[in-house]
């Protein structure tokens, strides 16, 4: 999927002329038809990876263009498919590493498999859901993406005294946690403090990066959409004082 939806970021790369600092240019979720999509490209259509049937679209607002069933295609191919669409070329191809996949050396897309693929979409629409409450309570908020390279949804906070920058998300699942998860991470993590015990069934990860993480295994399967909320309130309220403390720690040192 990973790589499927890389298809839409080359387009939004190259059209868009994204910089190369700008996080793997990440796609947002459309809840309604279970679709990545791209910012609106010169002349306002969009390209997109509806989830559900794992078909590749053009549109433009609402309404469907073309569309290209991924199963059996190429990277190649589909990218080709697009460049005629378009009428573009040389669309740029990912550079940033990408879970191994017969597709990154001339392999097809595998099949959909239906169920899993509407079980991916309503992970992305209850993450998206539970980041737009998020984002109401905060003054500074990025909007809500899907970044291919992670893939999950998130946004990115700034909090504490310092406004230091934290990534608010939900990960369908990866190399370190084989369920989806929720977490609260900081671009910076605080070396100078204690992590104290997190609430809600939340636990700390420090295996390549520091945050807080609630995993599927743990929510509230009665109350799905509280427990997460719940958990990303704390969590952001937690981290946004260890960095305030971490902060206060640092400037006392450097006096």
């Amino acid at each position: 999927m990973q790589w499927a939806a890389q298809l839409a970021v080359s387009v939004q790369k190259t059209l868009l002329q994204a910089p190369a600092e700008a996080c793997d240019s990440g796609l947002f979720w459309r809840p309604a038809t279970s679709t990545l999509v791209t910012e609106a490209l010169p002349g306002g259509d969009r390209v997109g990876l509806r989830v559900n049937d794992f078909t590749l679209v053009t549109l433009h607002e609402r309404r469907t263009l073309a569309e290209l069933p991924l199963h059996r295609q190429t990277f190649a191919d589909a990218l080709a498919w697009l460049e005629t669409l378009l009428g573009v070329r040389g669309l740029e191809r990912p550079r940033r590493a990408l879970p191994p996949h017969a597709v990154q050396n001339g392999g097809p897309f595998g099949a959909p498999l239906g169920e899993a693929l509407s079980e991916l979409g309503t992970w992305f629409s209850n993450g998206q859901r539970i980041l737009e409450t998020v984002e109401l309570g905060h003054p500074w908020a990025s909007p809500i993406r899907c970044w291919p390279r992670r893939f999950g949804v998130a946004a990115l906070l700034r909090v504490g005294a310092t406004g230091a920058p934290v990534a608010v998300g939900m990960s369908p699942g990866d190399h370190r946690y084989d369920e989806p998860y929720y977490y609260v991470a900081p671009r910076r993590p605080p070396r100078n403090v204690i992590l104290p015990k997190l609430e809600l069934g939340a636990r700390w990860h420090s295996d390549g990066w520091v945050g807080a993480v609630l995993t599927r295994t743990d929510l509230d399967s009665r109350g799905h959409t509280v427990h997460a909320q719940q958990f990303v309130q704390h969590a952001v309220a937690v981290v946004a004082d260890l960095l305030t403390q971490d902060a206060s720690v640092r400037s006392s040192e450097g006096r």
